[in-house]
């Protein structure tokens, strides 16, 4: 897993090196919020349907 972020660290900062630092830091932050913000909104709506695992729990439970 270490390799993989890694790796997937390298090829995002391969596309910035031409940017300012707090460009960077602003575009992380900006990305990394609407990610809370979008989960957190489709945690709540399975929350109020009462669901009581995730998506990703029933996927795994209807293949075994």
């Amino acid at each position: 897993m270490t390799t993989n972020l890694g790796e997937c660290m390298n090829f995002i900062l391969k596309g910035a090196r031409a940017l300012l630092i707090i460009a960077l830091v602003n575009e992380t932050f900006n990305k990394i919020n609407d990610s809370f913000v979008t989960n957190g909104m489709k945690i709540m709506n399975m929350i109020k349907v009462r669901h009581r695992y995730s998506e990703e729990v029933y996927v795994m439970m209807k293949e075994n």
